[in-house]
Order: C-alpha cells, then structure tokens, then sequence
C-alpha cells in the first residue's frame, strides 16, 4: 500500500458526500443581547458586533442575521447574489 503514497504520507479517506459544516442556530440570550444593543445605541452591524464581541461570544454573520430579521438592516444584493468565476481578458490581446 505504501507504494502508492509514499512511506510517511497519510491514506486520505474518501469525502463522504452530503457533507456540510454544522448549521449554527440563533438562540434566544443571542437575540435578546442583540435587540438590546441596537435599541440602546442604534449602529450599524459592523460596530455592534465589535462592541459584543468584548464580553460575548456572537459573530458579525449572527448580528447581521438578527438585524435583518426584525428590519433593522436592509438586505444587501451584493451579499446575496450568487458568485461566479469571471474570466478577465483582452477581447484581441496582442494588438498594438
């Protein structure tokens, strides 16, 4: 077996297909703390979450998510249109 993967490298196992990262919820405390920023200084997601994240253990995504969920914050297109690869060339590169 070693002969095809060299003597100290690792046998990788197959990607199980399917396989996500875990989903992570929102939970109440998270909510609360969150709704309780906002109405007390009324900023944006960016400023919040840097406040919180001192005492609290809540991530910019999960701000942004909660404020977009009671309205506070605008859904942005560029974070939710779909990404694609581009391809950036010249239409006739070797012209002078």
């Amino acid at each position: 077996m070693s002969g095809d993967y060299g003597q100290d490298s690792k046998r990788l196992e197959p990607r199980v297909s399917g396989w996500e990262r875990p989903r992570t919820y929102v939970t109440a405390s998270q909510m609360r703390l969150v709704t309780g920023a906002h109405l007390s200084n009324p900023a944006g997601v960016l400023r919040i979450a840097r406040e919180l994240r001192k005492n609290h253990d809540v991530r910019y995504h999960t701000v942004y998510r909660i404020l977009k969920k009671n309205g506070a914050v605008t859904a942005s297109a560029a974070k939710s249109r779909k990404r694609k690869w581009v391809c950036y060339e010249c239409k006739y590169p070797n012209a002078m």
